[in-house]
């Protein structure tokens, strides 16, 4: 299943456009939701706020890292993802409809994803809203690596193209959209990496959000609200 929404504002409304598409990457299999629906949060914020916000949750995707396994040919999320989207842009060109750039919104290995993909498809992807994710995962071969072995198959692989702090990547963010929303709580093992990540991005002179947030690891702990709330639209 492939969900496609755009909040419809009521008649007689003031309709606003947020600016953007979101393409939500997800974090667990098709139709699971042990970690809340996204589409209920977007629907909700968008209805509340009274935005006009087009989205697409890539279901079908399921868990993914976003990349492309090496040798699995079943395990090519990376290019699943980037055909959706272009065709997401060819059927509202078509039809003559607006086709806003573009946001991934992720979290966990979704917001690694999302991350990665912004920065091997910049000419794709406008930019990314993520929380609490390990952004600044150097070696998938030491444990904790959260199952990324089974995705990348090796850290040779892994480092050589996906290693999202290297500079030859890392590059690729100037002039994007990056909002990263950070749990702060004592148990939170991915915000170290946040935290090196978004320093990172300040030593490389890349304008970026950073928030911290009492949110939990969910899609309806409030980050999504909060990290829309205070994104920076561009027009």
């Amino acid at each position: 299943m492939l969900v496609d929404g755009a909040t419809v504002i009521a008649a007689g409304r003031k309709r606003t456009d947020f600016g953007y598409r979101l393409l939500v990457i997800p974090v667990e299999e098709p139709a699971q939701y042990v970690y809340g629906n996204p589409v209920l949060m977007l629907d909700a914020w968008a209805t509340s706020r009274n935005v006009n916000l087009p989205y697409r949750y890539l279901d079908t995707v399921g868990r993914t890292w976003g990349c492309n396994h090496p040798t699995d040919p079943t395990l090519q999320d990376e290019d699943t993802i980037v055909a959706a989207t272009n065709d997401w842009t060819a059927e509202l060109t078509v039809a003559g409809k607006t086709a806003w750039p573009i946001l991934l919104l992720g979290f966990s290995a979704s917001g690694f994803a999302s991350m990665s993909l912004l920065e091997r498809h910049p000419d794709t992807f406008a930019g990314a809203i993520v929380f609490d994710c390990p952004l600044d995962e150097q070696d998938i071969s030491v444990s904790p690596h959260w199952d990324m072995l089974t995705y990348f198959e090796n850290q040779d692989y892994f480092a050589a193209n996906y290693r999202l702090t290297d500079l030859s990547r890392l590059g690729a963010l100037a002039g994007k959209n990056v909002a990263l929303n950070f749990r702060a709580d004592g148990t939170n093992e991915f915000l170290p990496q946040m935290i090196a990540f978004a320093s990172l991005l300040c030593d490389s002179h890349m304008n970026h959000i950073a928030r911290f947030t009492d949110s939990l690891h969910r899609w309806d702990s409030g980050w999504v609200e909060d990290a829309l709330d205070n994104f920076l639209v561009d027009y």
